[in-house]
C-alpha cells in the first residue's frame, strides 16, 4: 500500500505555513501534543494552561490499520468547536474501525490490500479573523485496492454566533457567487493544468474542460488577518485531471463583483484584495 502524505495546498497559495499565529498567514502548522483541558487554578496567582493541538493516531496489524485525526490549538481554544471535532473524530473512528474489523473476517488471509484500511485527516488554520476562524483539512482514505483517495473539507467557525457556518451561506446565492468567480476560476485552473502538463496533450475531454466551482471545497482566506480577501478552491484527484496529476488548488483575489454577492450582514468582514 502506498500512502500519500498531506500536501495542504491551502498553505501554498493562500499563504505560507508559519505556526499557530496566522494573523498575516493562512495556514498554521499544528502542534504534535495531545489536546488537554485547561488546568484548574489552584490559587489566584496560577494561570490556566494554553489550549493545545489535538493529534490522535492509532496503528495496528503491521500497518494494515491506521487512523489519524488532528486539529490545531486555535480550534481547541474554542470549546464548542473542539467538542464538534471530537465528536466527528469518534464517529469516523467507529465507522472505519468497524469496516477494518469486518475486512479481517471476510477477506482472504493472503490479500493484504483487501484487509488494509487507513484514514488520515488534519485540520489546519486557513485564517483567524476577529469574527471567524477558517479551517481546512485534507483527507486521505484507503479502503483496499491499488491506491487510496484524497479529499478536502472546510469549516468556517463564527465566533460571535458560536456555531459553524456554510461558506456559501455568507453569499446572496450560489448562482451569484459562481457567476462572479467563474471566469477567473476557469482561467486559473487552466494555468495550473498547463504547469503540470507542459507539452503533454490531454486526450480525455473532461480533463480539459472547466469544472463546476461548486464541486471544489471552498475556503475563505485573508492576507491581513482582519477580513477575508481571498477565496480558495481545493479540488481532489480525478475532478480536474487524472489521478497522477493529484489535487489542484485555485486561489482567487476577492474582487468588487465578488464582494457585491456577499450578504449585507457579512460584507464588513470582507475586503477587496489590494
Amino acid at each position: 500500500m502506498r500512502r500519500m502524505s498531506f500536501a495542504f495546498f491551502a498553505c501554498i497559495a493562500l499563504a505560507s505555513c508559519s505556526g499557530e499565529t496566522p494573523s498575516n498567514t493562512e495556514t498554521g502548522n499544528s502542534d504534535e501534543a495531545r489536546a488537554e483541558a485547561p488546568a484548574a487554578s489552584p490559587g489566584p496567582s496560577a494561570t490556566a494552561s494554553p489550549a493545545k493541538a489535538e493529534n490522535f493516531a492509532e496503528e495496528e496489524g503491521e500497518g494494515s490499520w491506521s487512523f489519524k485525526y488532528a486539529w490545531p490549538a486555535k480550534a481547541s481554544a474554542i470549546a464548542p468547536l473542539a467538542a464538534r471535532l471530537l465528536a466527528d473524530r469518534k464517529r469516523i473512528y467507529s465507522e472505519t474501525r468497524g469496516e477494518w474489523e469486518e475486512a479481517q473476517k471476510d477477506s482472504p488471509p493472503d490479500c493484504v490490500s483487501c484487509r488494509s484500511r487507513s484514514f488520515e485527516q488534519e485540520w489546519k488554520v486557513v485564517t483567524d479573523t476577529p469574527r471567524f476562524l477558517s479551517l481546512s483539512a485534507e483527507r486521505y482514505v484507503y479502503t483496499g485496492g491499488a491506491h487510496g483517495m484524497s479529499g478536502f473539507d472546510a469549516l468556517l467557525w463564527d465566533k460571535r454566533a458560536a456555531q459553524a457556518r456554510d461558506t456559501l451561506a455568507l453569499f446572496t446565492s450560489e448562482s451569484a457567487f459562481v457567476q462572479a468567480i467563474r471566469t477567473g476560476f476557469c482561467a486559473a485552473l487552466d494555468r495550473e493544468r498547463a504547469k503540470r502538463r507542459g507539452d503533454f496533450e490531454m486526450t480525455v475531454p473532461e480533463f480539459n474542460d472547466c469544472i463546476d466551482p461548486l464541486d471544489a471545497t471552498i475556503i475563505l482566506g485573508s492576507s491581513s488577518g482582519k477580513a477575508f480577501n481571498r477565496i480558495g478552491f481545493l479540488i481532489p484527484p480525478y475532478a480536474a485531471g487524472p489521478y497522477a496529476e493529484g489535487s489542484y488548488e485555485v486561489t482567487l483575489p476577492l474582487t468588487k463583483p465578488v464582494l457585491a454577492t456577499v450578504k449585507p450582514d457579512y460584507r464588513e468582514y470582507f475586503s477587496v484584495t489590494p
